[in-house]
């Protein structure tokens, strides 16, 4: 593989200079992947905390209207947003 470096002569780069930056290329990769996910599970919590609250502040006769109880609202967040409307 062949390099021009800003008007230099041209670099030739080594199978092992190659395969280092093919290393490098790959863990950035994967980095980005496990960002991505790492991401993806706060904002999932972060919809579940929200809707938690939301819930949490209805009074006890909304809440009955609902279907619910005040012990289950933590489960019934999690439900709704990771199941029944995956991930809203």
């Amino acid at each position: 593989m062949r390099i021009r470096s800003f008007g230099y002569n041209h670099l030739d780069l080594s199978s092992h200079t190659q395969q280092i930056l093919g290393s490098v290329f790959t863990l950035i990769a994967g980095l980005g992947s496990v960002v991505k996910s790492r991401l993806s599970k706060s904002f999932m919590q972060f919809k579940i905390n929200r809707l938690s609250s939301a819930l949490s502040s209805m009074s006890d006769y909304q809440l009955d209207k609902a279907g619910l109880s005040r012990k289950d609202i933590k489960h019934h967040a999690e439900t709704l947003i990771k199941y029944e409307y995956d991930g809203l």
